[in-house]
């Protein structure tokens, strides 16, 4: 239960920071995707079945919000709390370096996912030019973002490090 809670405050958190703070926040033209990210921290730390729930919940959220293309959001939140929850069971998440690139390629996957939804439903982006404009550079800045959340968000998951000391003798 106490997951779920701070999984749901998380999304909340990561939406209203997203909608309000960060959108000012810019760097090379992009804003970052902090629902991603949340999304893909739930997924190493708590396992793919509140991931899922959280990148549905997260992004039928956000579809609401901006308005737009209700269930973009939705489907791109879906896969990527499925592909947090499949690095999770396959990667060794106590490494700073596997959030930050597990964060790195959910990024990618996403943003190309919601750009081949777009473009299916209509949207008319040229390939390339969002690649290198927009799905880089927010892969980026999210991988930079990961490196200050994820220790907040380890905290706040686990209750007390499991380390393993060896001793000679």
């Amino acid at each position: 239960m106490k997951k779920i809670v701070i999984t749901a405050a998380g999304i909340l958190v990561s939406l209203l920071f997203q909608m309000t703070g960060f959108h000012f926040l810019r760097v090379f033209g992009v804003k970052p995707d902090l629902l991603l990210i949340w999304v893909v921290l739930v997924g190493l730390l708590c396992g793919g079945s509140l991931s899922v729930a959280a990148g549905t919940v997260g992004g039928l959220l956000m579809d609401l919000l901006t308005g737009r293309f209700i269930g973009l959001s939705l489907a791109t939140g879906m896969l990527v709390g499925w592909l947090a929850g499949q690095i999770a069971n396959r990667a060794f998440s106590e490494h700073w370096l596997v959030p930050v690139g597990a964060v790195g390629f959910c990024t990618l996957a996403g943003e190309a996912f919601y750009l081949f939804l777009g473009t299916s439903f209509g949207m008319n982006w040229p390939i390339w030019q969002a690649v290198k404009l927009v799905i880089l550079p927010t892969a980026a800045y999210n991988m930079f973002l990961t490196v200050i959340i994820w220790p907040l968000a380890r905290k706040l998951f686990v209750d007390r490090p499991a380390y393993v000391v060896w001793r000679r003798g």
